[in-house]
């Protein structure tokens, strides 16, 4: 006889309408099923007809030990028999066992096969209700997306607007840097001229003979001596008289005659210039009585209050002030009376040429005001000052004292 094989014709035919679902069987049924023979010469036809019988008459019967021997059996029939004719006594057999079943158990297995599909529904709806969730928190996830690419833009476009900026900044600073060499030179320059201020002072106590013999030539003078003459400098005695403070020289030498607004040859100055200079307030104030010109400048164009806001003289300034000087008398570069104040530190003449109407805002040649001056050279109460009063005009000034 032909050995029996397995084939998957025999699921099939299992599948054929009227048969059983197979999928409603457990494993170890579906397993008995597949052992069927499909040999030609065993009388398989009626024998699946059994078999197809029994298995529809007992789907719905929940698995005991009963069962398990009834599948067992039914997978041994078909083991013993592979190599001999199939004999249908004993699926007959089966058949009657299979019809006795307890209806009992048939009516619990579909109660459990109910139950375990309202738990596969429930699972359906409880993975619809995630997919949801999920397709929900997707859309959310995609606006917020929206969002950040419309931020990305805002900030990309701020971006640019402050590499502009960063540009304009850069151009300014390198202006301010060429500005800044350039008030450097003219602070050598200042430097050197200061030197040789220093070097006239230092040489000051040297010339108290100088000055002696100037009395002593004084007396002598007569009417038809020349009481302007000069030395080599272009210095007269009236300038030597002033740069030292003898107020009896001085006063000698212009009842006789001599010329208050002569300006030595070396830098230009008058006797006037020359007592401010050297901080002579009384000298100043005498010749500024006799009239000298208070807004005489030297070849620099600095005038008398020029020389005292620079050193500090705050009585001659004042002084000055009250006699009538140009409170904003433009020197070399522009420099007014308040940039040298400021440039200084001075905070005493500065409130005094504030309050006597100068002109907070007034620039020199670089652009420079009073206070940019003052912030150069880190002089904090003068900056705050200048701030403060950057307003103040000649009607709100207060009053300066007349002595």
């Amino acid at each position: 006889m032909q050995e029996p094989v397995l084939r998957s014709e025999t699921r099939r035919l299992l599948l054929l309408p009227g048969s059983c679902d197979v999928t409603c069987l457990d494993h170890q049924a579906e397993m008995s099923l597949l052992l069927v023979p499909a040999s030609p010469t065993l009388p398989s036809h009626f024998l699946l007809i059994k078999v197809l019988q029994l298995i529809q008459e007992c789907q719905g019967v929940t698995q005991h030990s009963g069962d398990c021997d009834t599948f067992q059996k039914l997978e041994n029939l078909f083991s013993q028999n592979r190599t001999e004719e199939m004999n249908t006594e004993p699926v007959i057999a089966l058949e009657d066992a299979w019809k006795e079943a307890d209806e009992t158990n048939r009516s619990m297995r579909i109660h459990e096969l109910d139950r375990l599909l309202n738990d596969a529904r429930k699972q359906v709806a409880g993975l619809h209700n995630t997919l949801e969730h999920e397709r929900h928190k997707l859309r959310e996830l995609d606006r917020s997306v929206d969002k950040y690419k419309t931020e990305k833009l805002e900030l990309e476009a701020k971006l640019e607007e402050q590499r502009e900026c960063v540009t304009k900044l850069k151009d300014e600073l390198q202006n301010e840097k060429t500005k800044r060499l350039e008030v450097s030179r003219d602070l050598a320059s200042q430097k050197e001229y200061d030197l040789e201020l220093a070097a006239d002072i230092r040489k000051e106590k040297h010339r108290n003979t100088e000055l002696a013999r100037d009395l002593d030539a004084e007396r002598q003078y007569s009417s038809e001596l020349d009481v302007n003459c000069r030395d080599k400098k272009g210095n007269t005695a009236l300038h030597r008289s002033a740069q030292k403070g003898n107020l009896k020289a001085v006063q000698a030498l212009v009842q006789r005659g001599a010329n208050l607004n002569l300006k030595e040859k070396e830098y230009g100055r008058t006797p006037l210039l020359q007592a401010t200079l050297y901080g002579r307030l009384e000298i100043v104030r005498w010749l500024a009585a006799q009239g000298a010109n208070i807004d005489v400048s030297n070849r620099q164009g600095f005038t008398p209050l020029h020389y005292a806001v620079w050193y500090g003289y705050t009585d001659i300034c004042r002084l000055l002030l009250s006699k009538g000087a140009t409170v904003d008398a433009l020197g070399d570069e522009k420099l007014t009376p308040l940039h040298l104040a400021a440039r200084a530190g001075h905070m005493d003449t500065t409130k005094l040429l504030v309050y006597s109407g100068a002109n907070v805002n007034a620039t020199d040649n670089f652009g420079n005001r009073p206070v940019d001056w003052a912030r150069q050279n880190g002089y904090t109460e003068v900056i705050e000052f200048l701030t403060a009063n950057r307003n103040v005009t000649a009607n709100s000034k207060q009053s300066v004292d007349k002595t």
